[in-house]
């Protein structure tokens, strides 16, 4: 008998194509998968709450696994995937759950955080974008706001893509500045492919001053991939936390 289990990893994404499994490049999913073989000695199959880009980051990813009867515990089972996985990649915890819960399906919101840097800085250089010039903040604070007064973000979607709807509904967006990091936050039931990091960019071009305030309304209202800005790098981008009905995962 298979018992569901849910995992909550963290990785870095620099050296990874993304997420998901792909034929001919390096994954999260797969260095994932190919450790849980090891440990069960059996083929595994993994489902992430979501997909990343290629060298977009996550603090936190819950992925559900079903997994035969262990005969150690959680933490052990941890500690033994942390034992062969790559150091950019770490397991937090393990939890065996009821077997229709769904990492992805299941999950009621997405958070992320895009960083920027305003100087050259050798420690955020994997984890942040450093934007020169760099933009003004209350501009881009002000633009942001018209976020939750739409549901379609076909614009900020990449135009080749299998997302079945681009409806998504804005629960949060936050600015938090740092000294020399800016960070955006954002929260939303879910989130369309390449759809933060084009928002991202569209706002950095309002706030350098390449385009007026009242231009991200016209690129929501026109459902074109083109009329948005081009996408911030990857390496800002990180998925902080997945969330689930109250008291699932306490």
């Amino acid at each position: 008998m298979l018992q569901r289990w849910f995992l909550e990893i963290s990785f870095l994404g620099g050296a990874y194509h993304g997420w998901a499994r792909q034929p001919n490049a390096p994954t999260v999913q797969q260095c994932l998968e190919d450790a849980l073989a090891r440990v069960t000695q059996q083929s595994i199959e993994t489902v992430g709450a979501g997909r990343t880009d290629a060298g977009v980051h996550a603090r936190s990813l819950w992925v559900h696994v079903d997994l035969p009867n262990l005969p150690y515990a959680s933490v052990d089972l941890v500690h033994k995937l942390n034992s062969i996985l790559p150091q950019d990649i770490a397991v937090h915890c393990a939890k065996q759950v009821p077997q229709d819960w769904h990492a992805r399906f299941s999950a009621i919101y997405r958070r992320y955080t895009y960083r920027m840097v305003a100087r050259k800085d050798p420690f955020w250089q994997t984890m942040a974008w450093r934007v020169y010039p760099f933009p003004d903040q209350n501009l881009m604070e002000k633009a942001a706001q018209v976020l939750f007064q739409y549901n379609d973000f076909a614009s900020f979607c990449r135009s080749k893509h299998d997302a079945g709807t681009t409806l998504c509904k804005i629960r949060e967006v936050a600015w938090e500045r740092n000294d020399h990091v800016l960070e955006f936050h954002i929260e939303a039931d879910r989130f369309l492919r390449n759809m933060v990091r084009a928002l991202v960019g569209t706002l950095v071009a309002i706030g350098q001053g390449k385009f007026p305030e009242h231009h991200l309304v016209e690129v929501l209202e026109a459902k074109d991939r083109t009329k948005a800005g081009p996408s911030a790098p990857a390496q800002g981008l990180c998925l902080e936390k997945v969330g689930y009905p109250e008291g699932w995962l306490d």
